[in-house]
């Protein structure tokens, strides 16, 4: 597998088949791993996607959220995103941002820029 961020995934998965402690943040890959466990075949295989149904740029997305709540980063996320919960649930919220932060980064993406956190942050409280 020649994928760093692809390795990541299917090496924490061998470890925790293989009964291994593992770390903090391998526990937090492992979490997002058993959230979405369709993936979980096709990890360790070398193969193209389509970045709007890539399975690991989708659980990356989803730990990059985690750690934005984790983080307040962008400032007043971990605000949003409690006040979400209230409403939607936990997952529903953590969804709603996944598909902002999707749409900010393949926006980005697309004009070759970063994605901007204000605009990012802008974009959640519209909801």
């Amino acid at each position: 597998m020649s994928l760093p961020h692809r390795e990541i995934f299917y090496n924490v998965w061998s470890r925790y088949q293989e009964g291994c402690q593992l770390t903090p943040f391998e526990a937090s890959v492992l979490d997002v791993l058993l959230k979405y466990p369709n993936y979980i075949n096709d990890l360790g295989r070398d193969k193209a996607y389509d970045i709007e149904c890539n399975p690991y740029f989708i659980m990356g997305l989803c730990l990059a959220v985690r750690d934005q709540i984790k983080t307040n980063r962008p400032h007043g996320v971990r605000e949003w995103y409690l006040n979400k919960r209230e409403l939607i649930g936990d997952s529903g919220a953590e969804e709603l941002m996944m598909t902002v932060l999707k749409e900010s980064v393949l926006q980005a993406y697309g004009s070759n820029e970063m994605p901007c956190e204000t605009l990012y942050l802008k974009k959640l409280q519209k909801f």
